[in-house]
């Protein structure tokens, strides 16, 4: 599925910027989950999301899977806000 940034910006989506130039990032709902996750995206890669996860002070990307696998329950509000996200691009692209 290929994502706007009009779209992402629908949904919450913020513009920053670092070194690598401008990309739209999303704060996934904590919850009482363990740690905190956030959503990434870039313009020139407009079908992939990084997912990114604070882990003992340190920002790690992990995969998609290793994400939606949410061992022992510790991330189930990002994931289902995740799993939120993709349903409404989901219908999205339907009506188009």
């Amino acid at each position: 599925m290929k994502l706007t940034k009009e779209e992402l910006l629908k949904l919450g989506f913020k513009e920053k910027e670092n070194e690598k130039g401008k990309y739209l990032t999303l704060i996934l709902n904590k919850g009482k989950d363990r740690f905190y996750h956030f959503l990434e995206w870039y313009e020139d890669q407009p079908d992939k999301f990084y997912i990114n996860v604070i882990l003992i002070g340190k920002i790690k990307t992990i995969s998609e899977e290793d994400f939606l696998v949410n061992t022992n329950g510790l991330s189930s509000n990002a994931v289902e806000h995740y799993e939120e996200i993709l349903e409404e691009l989901e219908e999205w692209s339907r009506k188009e």
